[in-house]
């Protein structure tokens, strides 16, 4: 079984993705400061010490048998003093805090960690040697002793550089999305959009201009552009063919229509009953044809934009009832209308309007039983005019109503029905030309609801 996977926009997928990498590196980072940081970090304070203490161990001075240093090392962070061999303290204090630990004297280059009443202190010795003569040295030891909240401080400091490291990071990420977003998405937006105008009004005219430095969206919108361009030729050649058949066919009707017209006064002076029968379905097929010649010129002129529009103002429920009467007079079965008009004053091209209402109130009478109601009314409503044909007709299925402003779309039951698949079109292409729109309700074996808005 084929699973269809869940559609999603660029941009979405975009902000998804950077977003988890970004917090995929955020958390990597976090594990990593506290992990190693305070390992490295004590050890950066090993070799510190050990560092600091030579320096001063080379500073030691000896006068009239005391000891001190040459440069006294003038900071809070450590404490240096001076021991004998045996461990003695000769010169130097302890920091505030630090125990008694006797006369211990720890490895060259060894740090000790010592605790004393909850505080903690780092402690290092440095052995040195001084020579009197050639026999005699004296050996001496340089302590370093460093509280570990001075170590604590410092791995406290780096851990808040790197978390804003991390920041920064995720700031130039995210700047870095959006600009990406914003260089992707935008023409292929542009390009949604344009097919969008496209589906809706066929009109191919707009071209997609890109500057960006992509070469891959380049491509695709110079292909768009060149498969819109060639669309545009195909629709123009076929409204074209459209509209020169349309013209073509009109003659040869009318004179189909003319030449029956004297067939039938013959056939009626000799009462040739089979004659006029055939003439009748002549007549009847003629004007089926000379009707579908029209709606294709109407259809053609509007989607050429070659029809003026004539404005004037009229009064619409006026228009509505006429049409309607024009219906009874002609149909052979039945027809209930329903009103519901509202006398309202409309400045639009009277002719198309016409055909509007004709179009809706011919279509709700073939797709409904005979004898059912039809409901028309016209008036206005948040200020805009209106008009609304309802039927108990058979219905439109949601799908079938996305598709039935289509050239020639008729809905799968309707196949049996007179039509040709163009008034609804020609309904559309005359409102877009007056700025108003279609809207349509609908339900299986219930009925529709078809409303226009000027």
């Amino acid at each position: 079984m084929h699973v269809r996977k869940r559609k999603v926009t660029l941009n979405n997928y975009i902000t998804k993705w950077c977003a988890v990498i970004v917090l995929v590196v955020i958390v990597l980072f976090l594990t990593m400061n506290i992990l190693i940081t305070e390992v490295a970090f004590r050890e950066s304070v090993r070799n510190r010490m050990y560092t600091v203490s030579d320096k001063y161990a080379r500073k030691i001075v000896e006068d009239n048998g005391s000891v001190y240093f040459l440069d006294e090392p003038q900071t809070d962070d450590y404490k240096l003093v001076i021991l004998s061999e045996t461990g003695e303290k000769l010169y130097g204090t302890y920091p505030e805090g630090f125990g008694d630990i006797g006369n211990k004297v720890y490895e060259r280059r060894k740090m000790v960690q010592l605790e004393f009443d909850n505080q903690k202190f780092y402690v290092m010795d440095r052995h040195t040697r001084f020579s009197h003569g050639e026999e005699t040295q004296k050996h001496y030891v340089v302590r370093m002793i460093m509280p570990e909240k001075e170590v604590s401080m410092i791995v406290f400091n780096i851990r808040m550089y790197m978390c804003l490291g991390v920041v920064i990071a995720a700031v130039l990420v995210s700047i870095f999305t959006i600009s990406i977003k914003k260089k992707i998405s935008v023409p292929l937006d542009k390009m949604c959009m344009a097919a969008d105008r496209i589906s809706e009004n066929l009109d191919f005219s707009d071209a997609i201009e890109y500057d960006g430095q992509f070469r891959e969206i380049h491509a695709l919108i110079d292909a768009n552009n060149r498969l819109f361009a060639r669309m545009e030729e195909v629709v123009d050649r076929q409204n074209q063919f459209n509209s020169d058949v349309s013209h073509e066919l009109r003659t040869p009707i009318s004179v189909i229509q003319a030449q029956c017209q004297v067939s039938r006064e013959e056939a009626e002076k000799s009462n040739n009953r089979e004659m006029l029968e055939m003439l009748e379905v002549i007549e009847r097929q003629s004007a089926k044809m000379k009707d579908m010649v029209e709606q294709l010129l109407n259809l053609s002129r509007l989607e050429q934009q070659t029809t003026k529009l004539n404005i004037e103002a009229f009064d619409l429920s006026i228009l509505v009832e006429s049409a309607c009467d024009d219906f009874q007079s002609i149909s052979e079965d039945a027809i209930n209308f329903k009103y519901e008009l509202e006398s309202v004053e409309l400045e639009a091209d009277m002719n198309l309007v016409m055909l509007v209402i004709r179009n809706l109130i011919s279509n709700a009478i073939k797709y409904s039983e005979a004898g059912s109601e039809i409901a028309v009314g016209c008036g206005k409503k948040d200020g805009r005019v209106y008009f609304k044909v309802a039927d108990n007709g058979m219905g439109i299925d949601e799908e079938s109503i996305k598709r039935i402003f289509e050239h020639y779309f008729r809905v799968d039951e309707s196949r049996g029905m007179q039509g040709y698949g163009l008034g609804l079109t020609l309904v559309k292409k005359i409102m877009d030309y007056h700025g108003g729109e279609v809207m349509v309700e609908s339900k299986v074996g219930v009925g529709s609801t078809f409303t226009v808005l000027f």
